[in-house]
C-alpha cells in the first residue's frame, strides 16, 4: 500500500493487480477489498486474480502469483511489473538460500530490475516503510500467516533475522548491515554475469536440444570448472520447468545415474551423455513411439539374426536415443529389414538396410 501511495504521489499511473491465494477466508477478502478501494479512489484499474491449483506450498503459490502478474501486464499493455519487496525481504532471501544451498545466481537474491520486474523498495527497510505509512496516513493490513512458523521464510524471519540484527549492532548497526549487503550483492551479480558468459560458451559446445530431451556431452561437461557446470545445469533446468532449484538439486543432476531430480524433471546418463527431460518432453516421446515404427522387445535383424538392441549398442547410440530409431519390418517374418537413425543420435544420420 505504501508503494501504491508513493507511486500516485509521484504522478504515476498503474493497473493495480491483487492475487487472492484463497487460504485465509474473510481476512484475505478484506485485503482484496482494501486494495480495490484504494485503487479506485486514485482512479486506477483494479484486477483480481485467484488461485487455480490445489498446491499451497510457497513455491507453488509464487508461480501462480507471478503467472497472474505477467498476464495482467500483457493484457493491460503495461511496461513494467512493480512489487513492494524491501530490504528485509532480500536479507531473508539471502539467508534462506544460504541455508538451503545455492550458487552465485541464488546468492545474488532479488534484483532491483530484472526484465519487466521492478522492485523500487529493495534498499528501503520494513521499518522505514512503516514509518512512511504512519506519516502519510497510509492504511495497510498485515497478513496473519506471516507470524506462523509453517513457512520456511517465516521461520528465518522470526529466528534468524533477530540474531543477525543483534550481531550487526557491533558493526555499524542496521545501516552498516544494509550497506555491506548491498555491496556484496552487487559484487555477486557481477560475478554471476561473468559466470553466465562462460556457461553460455560451454552450452554452445556441448548441449543439443530436441523436442524430446536436452543432451549434454558428459566428457566435455566434466572438464569444465565445477562452478561453470552448475551454472549451465541450473539454466537448463530453468528452461525446462518453472521453479527454484537448490545446490543439492544441481549436484543430483551432475552425479545422476538416472532418476527424478525434482517435480517433473528426469535426468539420465548413457554412452557418455547426460540427458534432461521434463514431463512434456517425456509425453511427446511416448506419443512418438506409439505412432508406430519403433523398436519392439526381441526385434532382430534379418539375415544376421542379431538383436536390434545389441546392434544399436555396438553403434554407441545412447539408450534414450534408441527410442527414436525408426524400424522397417519384413511383412512375412516381422524381422527388421531396415532402420532410420535419428539425426539427434551420436551416429551419423542415415538409413540402414538388412536384406
Amino acid at each position: 500500500m505504501a508503494l501504491l501511495h508513493a507511486f500516485d504521489a509521484l504522478g504515476g499511473h498503474a493497473v493495480v493487480a491483487h492475487f487472492h491465494h484463497g487460504l485465509r477466508g474473510d481476512e484475505a477478502d478484506g485485503d482484496a477489498a482494501l486494495v480495490e478501494k484504494v485503487a479506485k479512489r486514485v482512479g486506477w484499474d483494479f484486477v483480481r486474480g485467484e488461485r487455480a491449483g490445489s498446491a499451497t506450498s510457497e513455491s507453488a503459490l509464487r508461480r501462480e502469483r507471478r503467472k497472474f502478474l505477467r498476464e495482467v501486464r500483457r493484457d493491460s499493455g503495461a511496461k513494467f511489473i512493480l512489487t513492494a519487496h524491501h530490504f528485509d525481504d532480500n536479507l531473508e532471501t539471502v539467508l534462506m538460500r544460504l541455508v538451503r544451498g545455492t550458487g552465485l545466481k541464488g546468492l545474488g537474491a532479488m534484483r532491483p530490475k530484472l526484465g519487466p520486474w521492478l522492485k523500487p523498495l529493495l534498499d528501503v527497510s520494513r521499518s522505514e516503510i512503516e514509518a512512511y505509512a504512519r506519516t502519510h496516513g497510509v492504511i495497510f493490513r498485515e497478513d496473519a500467516t506471516n507470524r506462523e512458523g509453517i513457512y520456511f521464510r517465516n521461520r528465518v524471519r522470526q529466528r534468524l533475522i533477530p540474531i543477525v540484527r543483534e550481531l550487526a549492532d557491533e558493526f555499524g548497526g542496521a545501516e552498516g548491515l544494509r550497506e555491506r549487503l548491498t555491496g556484496l550483492l552487487a559484487d555477486v551479480r557481477w560475478a554471476g554475469r561473468e559466470l553466465k558468459r562462460k556457461s553460455l560458451r560451454l552450452e554452445k559446445k556441448i548441449v543439443t536440444r530436441s523436442e524430446f530431451f536436452y543432451r549434454l556431452d558428459r566428457t566435455e561437461l566434466d572438464r569444465a570448472p565445477g562452478v561453470v557446470r552448475r551454472a549451465l545445469v541450473l539454466r537448463l533446468l530453468g528452461e525446462l520447468t518453472d521453479g527454484e532449484f537448490s545446490r543439492r538439486d544441481i549436484d543430483r543432476v551432475l552425479s545422476v545415474g538416472g532418476g527424478a531430480v525434482r517435480g517433473n524433471i528426469l535426468a539420465s546418463g548413457s554412452m557418455g551423455f547426460l540427458y534432461l527431460q521434463n514431463g512434456d518432453q517425456r509425453e511427446r516421446l511416448r506419443v512418438w513411439e506409439l505412432g508406430g515404427g519403433s523398436i519392439r522387445p526381441g526385434d532382430r535383424l534379418k539375415g544376421s539374426g542379431k538383436k536390434v538392441s545389441r546392434f544399436l549398442q555396438e553403434l554407441r547410440i545412447p539408450r534414450l536415443e534408441r527410442r527414436l530409431v525408426q524400424i522397417r519390418r519384413d511383412e512375412a517374418t516381422s524381422d527388421v529389414i531396415g532402420m532410420r537413425l535419428s539425426d539427434i543420435s551420436n551416429a551419423p544420420y542415415k538409413e540402414l538396410n538388412f536384406p
